[in-house]
């Protein structure tokens, strides 16, 4: 739940809340969790005090996952909780191409775009098809499908397209405004 307080002159938080994934009753196991545990820190890694670190860690026999929350989503945490609950722990190769195909047309639509954008995001930008599926977002005609597509792009961080991301998003909040 959150919690919302005043604290006068201000205050600086210097302890982060926990989150985690709570593994369901009848699929916990320590292979699961392991799985889980390996799969997220494929796709995210946290610098804390400047040294990189794995962001998930399977913890009390098998019951959740702790997570760390990535710098660059510490502003937008329900973003990254989303994006992890989009990963797919157990895809084969052929599946994923299969789903990429499927995502490629949901991201071109308005309706389904965001829901798609959380998908790539979470295959991330090491998979060159999901960064070009996302790409091909950033050119569409309909603005929801550019805005999904540059927010994705941006949390991707893929170095080719940072100003053609920033350029999408700088006109977007300027028309939108």
């Amino acid at each position: 739940a959150m919690k919302k307080g005043s604290i006068i002159g201000g205050a600086v938080i210097v302890r982060d809340r926990p989150i985690w994934l709570t593994i369901k009753p009848e699929e916990r196991s320590a292979g699961v969790a392991k799985r889980i545990e390996d799969v997220v820190n494929s796709r995210f890694c946290a610098k804390v005090n400047g040294v990189k670190r794995n962001v998930a860690e399977a913890k009390y026999g098998a019951a959740r996952v702790n997570l760390i929350v990535p710098q660059e989503y510490r502003d937008n945490v329900n973003r990254y909780v989303n994006v992890i609950s989009h990963i797919s722990f157990f895809e084969s190769p052929d599946e994923l191409n299969a789903r990429l195909a499927e995502l490629r047309a949901k991201l071109m639509e308005p309706d389904s775009s965001e829901f798609a954008s959380y998908q790539l995001e979470a295959i991330g930008p090491n998979n060159p098809l999901a960064v070009d599926i996302v790409a091909d977002g950033l050119d569409s005609h309909e603005e929801l499908v550019q805005y999904n597509s540059a927010m994705t792009m941006a949390y991707m961080d893929v170095s080719e397209y940072r100003t053609k991301t920033a350029r999408i998003l700088g006109r977007l909040a300027e028309s939108n405004t």
